[in-house]
């Protein structure tokens, strides 16, 4: 069958929904699907990246963040009637929604909406207080899940606001992690540094709470322990934080494009730092733990539901919390973490991803075939996990 993803807030630097996009894409084509992604861009045009036909279109851009939307709804809806795919996978809640709509009701074609992000929790924050966030952005999901056959969440976080709204099916599927690019090194700690090694994979954006790193290295330091942190990631609180972190001993590297880069900065690590409060899964922590690198993550959203025993600790979002728990989880054999870790990790390949994706995708279009047969027959309320 033709998939085609479609995106936006897609850019170079992009974390979780790139890796994600691109992932899946491969398990598509893998299993001898055509795959085309189409995403806004500043260069309007077509190429092949990685497993999939990669399109750009135009999107307006949005300040300074580095990501762009699609606007022309016009023409997205020409593409994608030109294209005539088989299935939508719908990773955007904006203003992709209504030409993926108006195609699933003009031409039949199923659309899976990915939820990448809980709205109330992402917004939360950046709202005046008295705006009624919960009411809001479940007139809005009700409104999504009116455009799409089924949403698709990583975790039990992410699946709250959809059953909130009684969305007519709601599916679990796990994410993944590349398991031979973020994989254990038994070297990668001989010769390194005597200070305890931390880490911190993210966008430094306000909803990725990145300033909760530093504050913990702060903590650490108050406490005389002897450690380094290695942010990685760029956003737009980048010189803020370099700013707050001042004489601490913070590294930034900045956003980081080859994933083996990355992966040698997770196994390196004694600990990796997991501050964000509305993750709706965790990929970054994922792939630290894919490292043999245990986590430490906040309780609230989805990253507490990753954490499993050995594979590291679930501290309150405070840095004398988080400070207290990394010198908890390095005080254990690293050996044995990274045997717990690897071994968790092991449970997510992005094998299994594609393929629940795949049977899921199957499932819609036969049900949509059989209601064309029989129109009237009933749909019922879905939840699996």
């Amino acid at each position: 069958m033709r998939i085609v993803q479609l995106a936006n807030f897609y850019s170079e630097t992009s974390g979780g929904l790139r890796t994600a996009l691109h992932s899946l894409a491969a398990e598509y084509t893998a299993a001898g699907h055509e795959v085309v992604r189409i995403v806004p861009g500043a260069r309007p045009g077509e190429r092949q990246l990685g497993s999939a036909r990669h399109i750009e279109v135009a999107g307006m851009r949005l300040g300074s963040t580095g990501y762009r939307v699609v606007t022309d709804h016009a023409a997205l809806g020409r593409l994608l009637a030109q294209l005539a795919p088989d299935v939508i996978e719908l990773s955007d809640k904006t203003t992709m929604v209504g030409p993926a709509g108006r195609m699933r009701a003009q031409h039949g074609m199923p659309v899976v909406l990915l939820s990448h992000e809980r709205i109330d929790a992402i917004l939360r924050g950046k709202v005046p207080r008295g705006v009624p966030l919960t009411r809001l952005a479940d007139t809005w999901n009700r409104r999504l899940a009116r455009q799409c056959d089924a949403v698709v969440c990583a975790s039990t976080f992410a699946a709250v606001e959809w059953v909130r709204v009684r969305a007519p099916r709601v599916e679990r599927i796990a994410l993944g992690v590349d398991l031979s690019v973020f994989a254990p090194d038994p070297a990668a700690h001989a010769g390194t540094s005597s200070a305890l090694q931390l880490v911190c994979v993210g966008r430094l954006s306000s909803e990725k709470n990145p300033a909760l790193a530093i504050e913990t290295v702060r903590a650490l330091v108050a406490r005389r322990v002897h450690c380094e942190l290695h942010m990685v990631g760029d956003g737009p609180l980048a010189s803020t934080l370099r700013a707050d972190a001042g004489d601490l001993p913070v590294r930034f590297h900045g956003h980081v494009g080859d994933r083996a880069q990355v992966a040698a900065l997770l196994r390196r690590a004694d600990v990796a730092l997991a501050p964000c409060t509305v993750e709706t899964f965790g990929l970054s922590a994922l792939e630290a733990m894919a490292c043999g690198t245990p986590v430490v993550v906040s309780p609230k959203g989805a990253l507490g539901e990753l954490i499993a025993a050995g594979t590291g600790a679930i501290a309150d979002a405070t840095p004398n919390a988080f400070a207290a728990a990394v010198v908890d989880v390095a005080r254990c054999d690293r050996r044995i973490a990274t045997i717990f870790t690897r071994a968790h990790a092991e449970r997510f390949p992005w094998s299994a991803t594609g393929k629940r994706m795949l049977q899921l995708m199957g499932r819609l279009i036969d049900e949509r075939s059989a209601r064309s047969l029989h129109p009237s027959a009933p749909q019922a309320l879905h939840l699996r996990g």
